[in-house]
């Protein structure tokens, strides 16, 4: 490489640093088991209470107080939070926050307790909660990707194409007007207006409506709602006329309508893809990157408070805007430059490697956090997308990424690609060294062998590889390769093969998506259709129907050294001793995301799990995930007694501790009932339940800490 080059890359390095204290500030103090890490950046959705903005993010959920931009920060691991990928917020009459996140259902906040309502545990018909709206104060209308819901009190009513009028189940947005009118945006449906007694279904074919596909909420003014489409632009409806805003015919500076707000005195603001507009209904003005303090040219969201400050959410944070000044506020508790985790790895100075989905390279020594720009490593080809990280004998931090293979010595990046070195595809899955420092490498195009001069290429063409693309490789203590392919494992000590297919072996699947070795040498196999283990002999094969797997896509397996397996799926973590499943889900405990896509272990037992959304999530059995004054204080204020038990416990608390409710869960993460507790209540009782292990979930007005119970006969 170059001094051209290199001085290049490292002025396109840089460090920032943020203090555990500064985002370990919660209105519920932190648990001593999970902590999680999340970039806010994207903003969704917020909405106004009084001197507080309550802002949604791919990252969680934030409250600002307006006056001093004072940030409280609540996640899956300190609150109630069922996904921290949040969607849409909207607060009823009694200040109750109602939360639609994008996957764990609709979560209520009134400021003491958290509910959640997903699709096991209520009538609500996904878990996928787009958007929400309150008629009359009380009455809550969600939409969903299987259809609407209504919550009114404590009864639901459903709305779908099997019962309904309604026609889609693809549901994006929603409005109620002042004529209680809900006004529905579909993907590809139009939008819909439904008066509790009729549907109307609005489309091109029979209305002035440029396109069927609608994101954005409406908005109304005088009887007349403008609606903004993805991309055929801003449309006005006054019941009779529609007129269509475009960007060959008004300011707009794009046809992609993503949002909307309307001053008290009529002027509309439209978020699009390129940038903010303003409408007064003359004159359009443009804000962008460009022009403006506007953070990002992707506006999301919008909100117009009581003061008629603009608070605009767009992918690159969050602005306020008083007609004159500017003002960012920083909505992430971290410096995780994105919510998806590839990949994580931890170095022997226990510096975190965390590999993001389109945000790069991310380090965390505990402290500080560090980012390296892999786009710019790999001049503008990408390289965003860091899929695998693995760290050799020297320290050197080997990096796959979609744009070919990063080498970092602490100083300098090195890069192979196919334009500059033997190796055949850019796509990199998958990177083990083995003991003689010989670097094995799988792509989307087969296994490359490196000596640091030398490349040797293999593939279903030229060798006996079953399949090409290479999704996990690990050595065993005779330095034998198991090669995890899309079409099955390949053994391979250097010369010979040996093929496992789900025709000649216990392979529940030819997908292998993970793969480890425990101390005894047995194989712990993940795949899309469950998990196997192999002694060289036999082969066991776990599931969902006969074990405590939570799903059977297997993402991701490390062991620990108690030889307890540590497994990522679709659907949650499990742990298992060989005996005893645990299983951790966003319902039941702190987990960032439950789809998990990695997992590191450090020296001192703690987890470092990354997901396909929510950041990354950090837990440990026995406490100190880690080490701040706040951690861990209300978890060893509360004990659990007599434990075990056969009927009842009680729960020693301090006096100036209140609980407010307890959740209990089984093994398996499945949620079993909700003991509301009265203030002179101190007994709980479980005489239902049959012995064996449960999780309690205790929700304290000052945070939440979660327990085990053992229940005997």
């Amino acid at each position: 490489m170059n001094e051209n080059l290199k001085n290049l890359l490292m002025k396109k390095l840089f460090m920032f640093l943020i203090t555990i204290m500064s985002f370990i500030h919660y209105s519920h103090a932190q648990e001593a088991e999970w902590l999680n890490f999340t970039n806010g950046e994207i903003i969704n959705a917020s909405v106004e209470e009084e001197n507080n903005i309550w802002i949604g993010t791919t990252g969680g959920l934030v409250k600002l107080e307006k006056i001093t931009g004072e940030t409280t920060f609540y996640n899956s691991s300190n609150s109630g939070l069922s996904d921290n990928d949040i969607n849409s917020i909207a607060i009823d009459q009694n200040g109750t926050k109602w939360i639609g996140t994008d996957g764990g259902g609709l979560v209520s906040f009134d400021n003491s307790n958290w509910a959640v309502f997903d699709s096991s545990n209520s009538d609500l018909p996904n878990n996928y909660v787009t958007s929400i709206s309150i008629e009359n104060g009380n009455i809550i209308w969600i939409t969903t990707n299987s259809g609407l819901a209504k919550l009114d009190g404590s009864i639901w009513s459903i709305y779908n194409t099997s019962n309904s009028n309604i026609p889609s189940n693809t549901l994006l947005s929603i409005y109620v007007d002042s004529n209680n009118k809900k006004w529905i945006g579909t993907f590809a449906d139009g939008i819909i207006v439904f008066d509790n007694i009729n549907w109307t279904n609005y489309t091109p074919s029979n209305s002035g409506l440029p396109e069927n596909w609608i994101i954005s909420k409406v908005i109304e003014e005088n009887n007349i709602i403008w609606i903004g489409t993805y991309s055929g632009g801003l449309v006005s409806f006054d019941g009779v006329n529609w007129v269509t805003y475009n960007t060959s015919n008004s300011g707009l500076p794009s046809n992609n309508i993503l949002s909307m707000g309307i001053e008290e005195n009529g002027k509309k603001w439209i978020g699009t893809l390129q940038g903010l507009s303003s409408f007064d209904g003359s004159n359009w003005q443009v804000f962008n990157t460009n022009n403006s303090g506007l953070p990002n040219q992707y506006v999301r969201s919008i909100l117009i408070d009581q003061s008629g400050l603009k608070w605009i959410g767009t992918d690159g944070g969050l602005s306020k805007y008083d007609d004159i000044n500017w003002t960012s506020y920083n909505t992430s508790n971290s410096g995780l430059s994105d919510n998806r985790i590839n990949s994580i790895a931890i170095d022997q100075n226990g510096l975190k490697w965390i590999g993001t989905r389109h945000g790069g390279l991310v380090t965390f020594d505990g402290l500080s956090w560090g980012f390296y720009d892999t786009d710019s490593v790999f001049i503008g080809n990408g390289g965003g997308d860091v899929r695998c990280i693995t760290i050799d004998n020297g320290g050197n931090i080997w990096v796959g990424t979609n744009s070919g293979v990063g080498v970092y010595n602490g100083q300098n990046w090195t890069t192979y690609t196919t334009a500059n070195s033997a190796l055949s595809f850019n796509g990199i899955e998958s990177i083990t060294i083995d003991e003689n420092n010989i670097k094995w490498i799988g792509t989307g195009n087969g296994l490359e062998v490196f000596d640091d001069s030398n490349w040797t290429h293999y593939s279903t063409f030229n060798s006996q590889l079953p399949g090409n693309t290479i999704n996990s490789i690990v050595t065993d203590s005779n330095n034998i390769k198991w090669i995890g392919t899309n079409n099955g494992i390949a053994k391979f000590d250097g010369t010979n093969w040996v093929i496992y297919n789900s025709t000649n072996s216990g392979i529940p699947s030819n997908n292998i998506l993970s793969i480890a070795i425990d101390s005894n040498g047995t194989k712990w196999i993940g795949t899309s259709d469950g998990l196997t283990s192999f002694n060289g002999i036999n082969w066991v094969i776990y599931d969902n129907s006969n074990s405590g797997l939570p799903e059977n896509t297997v993402t991701s397996i490390i062991i620990d050294e108690n030889e307890k397996k540590w497994i990522g799926t679709d659907n949650g973590m499990a742990s298992y001793d060989g005996v005893d499943w645990e299983i951790f889900n966003a319902s039941s405990s702190g987990l960032n995301d439950n789809r998990v896509t990695s997992i590191a272990i450090e020296v001192n037992g703690t987890k470092w799990i990354g997901a396909w959304a929510g950041g990354l999530g950090v837990y440990n059995e026995n406490g100190g995930a880690l080490t701040t004054s706040e951690i861990g204080s209300i978890d060893m204020d509360i004990s659990i007694y007599p434990n075990p038990t056969n009927n009842t416990f009680k729960i020693k608390k301090p006096n100036n501790l209140s609980i407010l409710s307890i959740d209990f869960f089984d093994t398996k993460g499945l949620f079993l009932k909700q003991e509301l507790i009265k203030a002179n209540s101190s007994t709980i009782n479980i005489k239902e339940f049959s012995s064996g292990i449960y999780l309690v979930k205790i929700i304290t007005n000052k945070g939440i800490v979660k327990k085990k119970v053992i229940k005997t006969d």
